[in-house]
């Protein structure tokens, strides 16, 4: 299966899940629920699914 990524909203996606040291328990709240969120969306994107995948 052959795809384009909108670089545009993959950049945005990679801005948002950046890798990271979490230094708060509220750091590390906010990315499960995000990654969660993400996890559970029913119409993913190309650029999502790559992001939830890394």
């Amino acid at each position: 299966m052959s795809f384009t990524l909108n670089k545009t909203v993959y950049g945005q996606l990679l801005a948002e899940f950046q890798l990271k040291i979490f230094t708060s328990e509220e750091e590390y709240n906010f990315a499960l629920a995000s990654a969660q969120k993400l996890m559970h969306c029913q119409n993913r994107s190309p650029e999502q699914t790559i992001v939830l995948h890394f």
